[in-house]
């Protein structure tokens, strides 16, 4: 112990901020509801804790660092009580709120044998005392609608209502990560959209330091709350938010923020015209990645409206990925799946004309591109052959400063014998700075390769000017 005493404050917090969670947006397995990092964030915050009960030194150097990063469980009633303690930590020391800085809503059911709290609040012992100071405590933050919504919330899923308090209690929160994927719990509502029926209460803090928020929402969609829509507005201006993430099925609209920096939808369900409205909204955006959860209908007619928007960025955005998604096999074939601005998201039909696009040039600062091959060679009626040519070559689309190149193949044949690919290796002298070009194959009905001499032989032909030519295949 006296050797312990003996290191500087210095290297204690060193050693200490090394032990900080792993937060959602530096890991691959966020959002799901599980993944290696959780139980690796775990054994780190109880690393921390047992440096704090160290001495009274070390829990002095080590508490604000332990309270800087929280991951807390809301799964079920299970979660309500390690909530409630950290609550009544945060009331009975109201500065170590002030040091919370990340913040993340894990759904995570971990059952060791039958927990004695199951499904009711009257399970839980000493649940009317909790009630009476939990509900006086969220008064200071919420009234009137938006108070009946808290409590509502607290009585069938607590843990939301109390990661809501949690949050509130946070004001110099700049990272929030939310799990939020029960359809009965508006937490989103809660916390940042505005309704004239449930005002806030002027005492929350309205996030003026987040700087990044992270959201789940796999919702069922025939269950979707109304409180979703596309009319509400943000009770925050957001002066420091620069970083968006969704992923999950969000039908009813997406939350007008401005001024982002990096902005990432995935499984989306929103048309390309309001896509291409928050775009809009974001001229100094430098990361977009969206991902539909599946190919909306007609889409090809609304491209323009969306590379018009990313025009806009054109002196700033650096890395673009837009894709297709292929929808989920859980949800019922017969499930009616519509966007709010009338445009159904169907299957693929049957084959139309896909003018090519034209171009991705006016984007001087683009680095990094990722695109489904339609987006680059366009399609033809009927079935194209592999070794037809696009009407533009397909350097002519490309910005001179672009180094990296992914194209996912899922509507053309695009192999190892194809001019179009052909053409781009002599003409990337036009790209100086291009360094690699991957190729996606998105099913195994039409295999890149046709032979390994015609490979090697496109192969050899990219790296004669300094570009790696990857080729990916799907997994079985």
């Amino acid at each position: 112990m006296s050797a312990l005493d003996q290191l500087p404050d210095e290297l204690i917090l060193e050693i200490v901020g090394h032990l900080k969670p792993i937060p959602a947006y530096e890991a691959r397995d966020y959002l799901g509801p599980c993944g290696p990092r959780f139980e690796g964030n775990a054994r780190r915050t109880g690393q921390i804790l047992n440096i704090c009960l160290v001495s009274k030194r070390f829990w002095g150097l080590a508490e604000p660092i332990l309270y800087s990063s929280l991951l807390l469980c809301t799964a079920g009633w299970h979660c309500y009580h390690s909530l409630f303690c950290l609550i009544s930590a945060l009331l009975h020391k109201p500065a170590r709120a002030t040091h919370i800085r990340y913040l993340e809503q894990v759904q995570r059911i971990v059952w060791a044998g039958k927990h004695p709290r199951q499904s009711q609040c009257c399970h839980i012992q000493g649940w009317v005392a909790d009630y009476t100071v939990l509900v006086q405590v969220a008064k200071d933050f919420w009234q009137n609608g938006s108070l009946d919504e808290w409590i509502q919330c607290l009585r069938f899923e607590p843990g939301y209502a109390l990661f809501a308090l949690v949050v509130a209690l946070s004001p110099n929160v700049s990272h929030l990560a939310l799990d939020n994927n029960h359809w009965r719990v508006p937490l989103l509502t809660l916390l940042f959209f505005d309704r004239s029926a449930c005002p806030m209460n002027v005492s929350f803090h309205g996030f003026p330091k987040l700087k990044r928020l992270c959201s789940f929402a796999d919702m069922d969609r025939r269950q979707h709350d109304p409180v979703y829509g596309s009319s509400q507005s943000l009770r925050w201006d957001l002066p420091a938010l620069r970083h968006y993430q969704h992923q999950g099925a969000w039908a009813r609209g997406l939350v007008p923020f401005r001024n982002l920096a990096t902005l990432r939808l995935e499984d989306c369900l929103l048309s390309i015209q309001k896509v291409a409205l928050v775009v809009h909204d974001c001229p100094s955006l430098q990361i977009f990645v969206c991902v539909w959860f599946e190919e909306p209908s007609a889409w090809e007619r609304h491209w323009s409206s969306l590379l018009s928007a990313l025009g806009d960025t054109s002196s700033t955005l650096q890395q673009l990925d837009l894709r297709f998604g292929r929808g989920d096999e859980a949800y019922p074939d017969d499930l009616d799946f519509i966007d709010l601005d009338g445009h159904d998201f169907l299957e693929v039909e049957s084959r139309r004309t896909i003018p090519q696009p034209d171009g991705y040039t006016d984007l001087s600062k683009l680095t990094s591109l990722s695109l489904m091959d339609v987006m680059l060679f366009g399609e033809p009626a009927g079935t194209q052959a592999p070794n037809a040519r696009p009407k533009r070559p397909i350097s002519c689309l490309l910005p001179s400063n672009l180094e990296r190149l992914t194209v996912e193949t899922n509507h053309i044949l695009l192999q190892d014998d194809s001019l179009a690919l052909h053409d781009l290796a002599d003409d990337l002298y036009l790209l100086p700075a291009l360094k690699i070009v991957e190729i996606q194959a998105a099913t195994h009905k039409v295999p890149f390769v046709t032979s390994m001499e015609k490979t090697m032989d496109l192969t050899a032909r990219f790296k004669e000017r300094g570009v790696a030519l990857i080729l990916l295949h799907p997994v079985e």
